[in-house]
């Protein structure tokens, strides 16, 4: 049987086609050899393939034309045409429409063709395109064989080697395209990044570090999170201008070329400005200005007062003066600028007191050539008394005559009268001319708070009259006439017989005056040669003369030979006890004029061997000065005389030394002591005053009915007297950069501070068995405080660790934050 005619006869031609997605300029293959007729043979097959309804087109060999093809030239719709035709004679057709399409283009982007393990790489399929339509979707192929979609993939290698990822992406007409990458993975470098300090400041330099296993070629650090280098090398510095958590990100490329990032977050402190507010003068009265310095240790390049509470600045600078309108309760205001930038506000209250009101009375004198002036002065304060007095700026040719109620002190001063408490006192001053002429008078008054005249002494305005002069032959020379007061002088101070003169120049302008002759009156002015001591130094009353011999009768203590030649040289030292002989400095037990016997008081004095030393004589002073000036405050050991002959001495109140009395102190009392140094040592660094020289011998407790108190003496005297004689001391509790020529400065009190701390915690002296001290603190290791002494808690070996840093920059940063951390650790 004929082989056409073994086939059935279908509804149509059958057609197919290959390839099944054409493009342009690919040759399609038309096949019709599914065709047959049931009853008879196919005899014909004839192809229209240009859509124009013609048939009996051929493109090949086959001899009855069961199969052709055609090539397509463009994209688009095909309409292809099949005719067949039986041996009967009977014809169908089937047409066929076929889509040609552009094929689309695959891309892959990336950054790099080289990674590394552990490091994700991104790639982009979104350059792929297509000419007659869009992609529709992307497929992408792993190495793993695992698949992801969407335009953008990314990929984590995780062995090195080398690793194909293919894309493939099918247009909107379903054609597709392929494409892949070769990605070569070397093992990820291991660089480890540190900086110091761990917990920085803001504006505080950070130093970075590297270390890597790996060959780095390049470093880049980034440490504003831009993406912008703003560093390179292994180290890098820099400093975040604000807190919080700031990313760094560094990039090393390795010797392959290969490039990893390593990102860091570096907590950092927010740090504001801080200052204290100090008056210089306690309590503060109306109408009378008072000085007011702000100390910080940060670095302040602003301070804005505001001291009426309106929210405006009434004066800028460190040390301002100003006067108070009204009593009461005043919020001051100090707004604060450091070098930075960083602003902070200081606020305070302070209490004003009513000043003594001052009022002119008339009258009429007694003699026809002069002028009777009163001024009525009024105590507000009902309970405590005053002592007041009138300074009169005259004009030339008037002089004050005569005075009632008090007496002159020189030409212009009266000396200072009582006046109790609620009561109103009358000042009679006669004022005489040369010439007639109307002349305006002004002044102020002067006052003391207390009767026993040792307060500070202040001044107001008083108020303005006019003198009618009537002229006299007589005039007036006056006695004792003051000179030297040049300038706009706004207060004084009057402290235990020495007249203390703040000028405009502020607190820079402080002098203290002694003269060697009998002062005159409280209203002594300073000299111009200032060649004195400060403020108990040896200073004799008004009514002391220079050269008075110590009142035999006294009770005299018994006097070491030692101390002999400072006793016989100070009228108020009655004797004096040798505690210590040391080089350059001695240290007695006193018995100072007015003071009790039973209470403690001991002195530092610079040892006789050295007492024509200049320079060691001048550090001494210097120091003690320093350490005057802060004595009030609470925890530092009070001075309560200091003078320069036969040689520098300091006694101040003191107690018994914390090296004598350690193995007494029970642990809560061990507590106690050091959280009090630590408080004295911060106040000195309030006053950008360094302890530099703490050490055991230079504390001293008091015992009461409570928690013993302790107090810090010493300020520097035996370090820069020694310094100053060339010695250079090193003790157990010397800092490492005291070794060297480093400037000492906070951090030093904080390593003393530690290093007081262990000793007395542990009752052992640091490094006792090492027989070259300075090489132990330089290079030594101490054992830790619960090595020493296991019953003390673990936290503490921590916070001594971290208060002996041999770099200052890794101890704590004041002494107040190693106290916190100190008591934090012994209260468990």
């Amino acid at each position: 049987m004929d082989h056409h005619q073994r086939r059935e006869f279908r509804t149509g031609p059958e057609v197919s086609y290959t390839p099944e997605e054409p493009n342009p300029g690919d040759r399609i293959t038309l096949d019709a050899t599914g065709s047959y007729d049931t009853d008879g043979s196919i005899e014909s097959y004839e192809w229209d393939t240009d859509g124009d309804g013609e048939y009996g087109e051929y493109y090949d060999d086959a001899d009855n034309g069961e199969t052709t093809s055609f090539i397509p030239d463009r994209s688009g719709t095909y309409e292809l045409g099949l005719r067949v035709t039986d041996n009967a004679g009977k014809s169908r057709t089937e047409t066929r429409t076929i889509t040609v399409t552009e094929k689309p283009e695959a891309h892959i982007t990336l950054g790099s063709e080289e990674a590394v393990t552990g490091q994700e790489v991104e790639f982009s399929g979104a350059l792929s395109t297509d000419s007659d339509g869009s992609i529709e979707s992307y497929e992408w192929t792993l190495p793993s064989g695992r698949t992801k979609a969407g335009p953008e993939m990314s990929y984590t290698p995780i062995e090195p080697g080398t690793k194909t990822v293919q894309l493939t992406v099918v247009d909107n007409l379903g054609a597709r395209a392929s494409t892949n990458v070769t990605l070569s993975v070397y093992d990820r470098p291991t660089v480890d990044v540190t900086w110091t300090p761990r917990a920085p400041a803001d504006h505080e330099e950070v130093t970075f570090e590297t270390s890597s296993t790996a060959t780095v070629q390049s470093y880049a650090w980034d440490f504003d999170g831009d993406g912008q280098r703003d560093a390179t090398g292994p180290q890098a510095r820099h400093r975040f201008p604000k807190g919080g958590s700031q990313p760094v990100a560094l990039t090393v490329t390795t010797a392959e070329g290969v490039e990893t990032t390593y990102e860091e977050t570096v907590q950092v402190r927010d740090v504001d400005p801080a200052a204290s507010i100090n008056w210089e003068t306690q309590p503060v009265y109306t109408e009378s200005a008072v000085a007011v310095t702000a100390t910080s240790d940060d670095e302040i390049q602003s301070y804005e007062w505001d001291f009426d509470g309106d929210g405006s600045i009434d004066v800028e600078g460190k040390a301002v003066e100003h006067a108070f309108s009204s009593a009461g309760q005043h919020a001051v205001t100090l707004d604060i600028t450091d070098q930075y930038g960083d602003t902070a506000t200081v606020e305070t209250t302070v209490t004003v007191e009513e000043s003594p009101s001052v009022s002119v009375a008339s009258g009429e004198s007694d003699s026809e050539d002069s002028a009777d002036l009163r001024y009525e002065v009024s105590n507000p304060h009902p309970e405590t008394p005053i002592r007041a007095g009138i300074r009169l700026n005259l004009p030339d040719g008037v002089t004050v005559e005569s005075a009632g109620g008090v007496e002159m002190a020189n030409e212009t001063d009266t000396t200072l009268t009582t006046i109790a408490g609620g009561e109103t006192e009358t000042i009679r001053l006669d004022l005489q001319s040369d010439e007639a002429g109307n002349y305006d008078i002004s002044g102020q008054a002067i006052y003391q708070v207390g009767a026993d005249g040792n307060g500070n002494s202040y001044t107001k305005a008083l108020p303005a009259t006019t003198f009618e002069g009537q002229g006299s032959d007589a005039g007036s020379t006056g006695q004792g006439a003051i000179t030297g007061l040049t300038g706009d002088f706004s207060w004084l101070l009057l402290l235990g017989g020495l007249l203390l003169v703040v000028g405009t120049v502020g607190i820079g302008g402080w002098r203290y005056v002694r003269s060697d002759e009998d002062p005159p009156s409280e209203f002594t002015a300073p000299q111009q040669e200032d060649t004195t001591e400060p403020a108990g130094s040896q200073a004799q009353s008004p009514s002391d003369s220079a050269d008075t011999e110590p009142d035999e009768s006294a009770p005299q203590a018994e006097t070491d030979p030692v101390a002999r030649d400072l006793v016989s040289g100070v009228d108020s030292l009655q004797g004096a006890t040798v505690r210590s002989k040391a080089s350059p400095i001695n240290r007695y037990s006193v018995s100072l004029a007015g003071y009790d016997d039973d209470d403690p008081t001991l002195a530092y004095a610079l040892a006789s061997t050295h007492a024509d030393d200049e320079e060691a004589r001048e550090s001494f002073l210097s120091a003690a000065r320093q350490w005057n000036g802060i004595s009030k405050n609470p925890n530092v050991a009070t001075v309560l005389e200091m003078g320069s002959d036969p040689r520098p001495w300091v006694a101040f109140a003191g107690g018994e030394s914390l090296d004598s009395v350690l193995t007494s102190l029970d642990m809560g009392e061990k507590r106690a002591v050091l959280g009090e140094v630590a408080e004295a040592v911060r106040t000195g660094n309030m006053y950008n005053i360094n302890q530099t020289g703490l050490e055991p011998g230079h504390i001293y407790v008091t015992r009461g009915e409570g928690t013993p108190s302790a107090t810090l003496a010493d300020w520097g005297i035996e370090s820069t007297a020694a310094a100053a004689l060339g010695s250079d001391p090193v003790t157990p509790y010397t800092a490492p950069e005291q070794l060297s020529d480093s400037t000492a400065g906070v951090p030093t009190d904080v390593y003393q501070l530690g290093m007081v701390s262990y000793h007395v915690l542990t009752e052992t002296v640091p490094f006792e068995s090492e027989s070259d001290l300075a090489a132990a603190i330089r290079d030594g290791e101490l054992p830790s405080p619960t090595t020493v002494d296991p019953s003390l808690p673990e936290a503490l070996d921590d916070v001594i660790e971290t208060a002996i840093a041999q770099h200052p920059r890794d101890r704590f940063d004041s002494p107040y934050a190693f106290k916190q951390q100190l008591l934090e650790a012994l209260n468990g």
